[in-house]
Formats: structure tokens, sequence, C-alpha cells
């Protein structure tokens, strides 16, 4: 930005002329910072006010609430928390166009740095909360469904799950740098390491005397083995002729 006060106090003395070109050019940038400021604040409300409408369609915060989460941090409310971010995001925007603008370089580095950020962590935060609505989804249908067997066991499982794969996609959006190969790693053991438990379970449930446990259970959702394996009665019928 080129200087204001030296063209209007060229002609005054070195001292006073210093002083007076010092005084204009900070005022004309607290100016400048002022209508960015203000115009950022405006175009943060607006965005936010689409924001909230979208959520309360969406019935977010209900949804959070029914898994036990009411705030986030401290009283932050999901909503809440999303649009404090996004006036800190659209403000800092704008607050660093005006640095940059009235030179002010030091400044401007800092709000950049500030403000790519900030996607980042909604971007995770997005993460979490689609996980969170995904898992309640899908463990919701798999609860109504009668065919299959274990279904309470089930839906916990999906939703520890999604939680997971969340916690893994979103770390690094929120924290920038941090290293998931291990949370992966554990993931891949963990559910290896499940497979071959479940199997062992099976054949020993079958080797120590459970198999009439098993077929209890296996008759009260015959239908779903039925659908997976075949008719299991009429396979047993071709056998006894």
């Amino acid at each position: 930005m080129a200087s204001l006060g030296a063209s209007i106090f060229a002609s005054l003395p070195e001292p006073l002329y210093s002083l007076a070109v010092d005084a204009v050019d900070a005022l004309v940038a607290i100016l400048v910072v002022a209508v960015f400021f203000i115009v950022g604040y405006a175009v943060a409300k607006v965005i936010n006010y689409i924001i909230e409408k979208l959520f309360k369609e969406l019935k977010v915060e209900q949804l959070l609430a029914a898994h036990g989460i009411k705030r986030i941090i401290g009283d932050f409310t999901f909503t809440r928390l999303v649009t404090f971010l996004v006036n800190v995001f659209v403000i800092l925007a704008f607050l660093g166009a005006a640095a940059d603008y009235v030179q002010i370089a030091v400044l401007a580095e800092i709000l950049v740095g500030i403000v790519a950020y900030i996607p980042s962590l909604v971007e995770g935060m997005l993460v979490i909360l689609v996980a969170i609505l995904l898992a309640d989804y899908i463990g919701a249908l798999i609860t109504k469904t009668k065919e299959l067997p274990f279904t309470g066991v089930i839906a916990v499982i999906i939703q520890i799950f999604f939680a997971y794969i969340a916690l893994v996609l979103a770390l690094p959006l929120i924290l920038p740098g941090v290293d998931v190969t291990i949370l992966t790693r554990a993931f891949e053991l963990f559910f290896g390491a499940a497979a071959i438990a479940f199997g062992v379970g099976l054949a020993l449930a079958f080797g120590y005397g459970l198999k009439d446990a098993i077929a209890s259970a296996a008759r009260k959702h015959q239908a779903f083995f039925d659908d997976m394996f075949g008719k299991v009665e009429t396979y047993k019928r071709k056998r006894k002729r």
C-alpha cells in the first residue's frame, strides 16, 4: 500500500514529516482493518445462519444427544462449536487480507497459518460426526433385523468399527503431522485376532459338546442360515433317504 501521508506532508520539515506520515499511515491501516473486519463479520453471520438452519433441519443435536453427546467442549454444543469456528475462520481470513493489503507481513503470515488450519479441523470434526450418524443408522437397521442372530452384539461391533475408522481418519486432520500408522496396524491385528478367536471358539464349541446349544440357536434363526448355507432340513432328509 502506497503511503498516503508521504504525498500529503511532503513539504514539512523532516521531524514533523516522519511523524505525520507514520500517524496517517497508521490511521489508514486501522481504517482498512476495521472495514475488512466488519465485512468479514457480516459474511460469517450469513454463513452461520445457513449452517444453523441446516443443522436444525437435520436434527444434528438430537442425534448427538441420543449418543450422550450434548456438549463437545465446555458449554459448546456441536452446532455452536462449528459456528464459532466459522466465525474465527472467516474473520481471520478477512483480517489476513487486510494485513496483506496494509503490508504487515508478520501478521499476515500468522493469520494465513491459522486460516489454513481451521478447515482441516472442521473437516476432522465432520468425519467424526458422519461416522457417528452412519454407525447409528446401520446399527438401528441391524437391531431391527429379526432374521439376523445376535443383533445387539453386531450393532455394537459396527459402532466400534466406525468409531475407530473415524479416529484414524480424523486425527491427522485435527492434529496435522500425527502418524496414525500404529492405529492402523493395531486395527488390522485386532480384527485378525478376532477372526482367529471366533474360529477357535466355534471349533471348541463343537468339540466340547455345545453342538445342541448351537443347533438350538440355529433353529431360532432358521431363515438366516437357510439364506446363507441352503436348506439344512432338506439336506438331512436327502441323506436319510
